[in-house]
């Protein structure tokens, strides 16, 4: 819990250190379900995915060396499914990753959504904007129902291909004690054994599947968390004895993002002592120069 709020305190620093265009383009809702839900899952991965996934990978193979001791016929019998599963998982890999990534953009969408209904409920309900909010917030549900069902649907018959091979290990196992007991090849005590190792083989490689779902969520809690410590600080130099004179724009140019509003080539010069005024029509630029001006934005270019 001590490195959660390390890690929670690393990324809300250099949240403040960074510029209000990057807020332009992640709203709240993002980056409080990064620094809430994100993390959490970064320590659950760590806490309790990571020793599951180490202690079910290590038990299958203590259990088949057990099993060569019983009968190294039946220990083939008993790992003949999982080459047929991982052939299948290799196979079904690509579809499985786009499908995971689909729900995990329309899971976080969803949460960032009701996140900010839920924080500006009070404003909505002063401008009397709640049908509209609410429409939109509905939507995204709407939307995130659809995709859920439709990418994993998409993942079923890989998933139901795995599990049916899985067991094919235990049938097998049955299949040809019950034909050695019949012979006299295997005593009854060590085909009972043979079954009871068997069936916990298939119960660690599903589990192994199952926390494979830990891996995923633990890749976009740090992709998720990686957009924001991995955006680069304003490059800012702290000037010292700086005198007051006149402010200066020299071929700034500025950009709120691909395909938006952008300024070229500004040029401003306002006198030291003068009062100035922006005048021009709506979405001119007036708010973004001021912006500039002040600092709250950073220039793509110029000085």
């Amino acid at each position: 819990y001590e490195k959660l709020t390390e890690l929670r305190l690393d990324i809300i620093g250099h949240l403040k250190k960074l510029s209000l265009g990057f807020f332009k383009e992640h709203n709240t809702g993002e980056l409080t379900n990064i620094v809430q839900h994100d993390v959490e899952q970064v320590e659950v991965y760590l806490a309790h995915g990571l020793p599951e996934i180490m202690s079910v990978t290590l038990l299958p193979t203590i259990i088949f060396v057990a099993m060569i001791f019983v009968d190294w016929r039946l220990a083939l019998g008993m790992i003949s499914g999982v080459p047929l599963m991982y052939l299948v998982k290799v196979l079904s890999q690509k579809t499985m990753d786009e499908n995971f990534a689909i729900y995990f953009n329309h899971e976080n969408k969803m949460r960032e959504e009701l996140m900010e209904y839920v924080k500006n409920i009070s404003v909505i309900k002063a401008f009397a904007k709640e049908e509209e909010i609410s429409e939109r917030t509905l939507k995204t549900a709407r939307e995130y129902i659809y995709w859920v069902k439709k990418s994993m649907g998409a993942i079923t018959i890989p998933m139901g291909l795995i599990d049916i091979f899985m067991e094919i290990g235990v049938v097998i196992v049955m299949i040809l004690g019950s034909i050695f007991l019949y012979y006299g090849n295997i005593t009854t005590p060590n085909f009972i054994l043979a079954i009871i190792l068997s069936s916990a083989f298939t119960t660690s490689i599903s589990k192994t599947a199952t926390l494979q779902h830990f891996s995923i969520v633990f890749k976009e809690a740090l992709k998720a968390i990686g957009k924001v410590l991995t955006v680069p600080l304003p490059k800012k130099k702290t000037e010292q004895g700086l005198e007051f004179g006149n402010i200066e724009f020299k071929d700034v140019n500025f950009a709120y993002g691909k395909d938006s509003f952008e300024l070229k080539n500004i040029n401003l010069t306002f006198k030291k002592n003068s009062l100035n005024a922006f005048v021009g029509a709506s979405g001119c630029g007036k708010s973004t120069v001021s912006n500039l001006l002040m600092g709250f934005w950073d220039a793509d270019s110029g000085r």
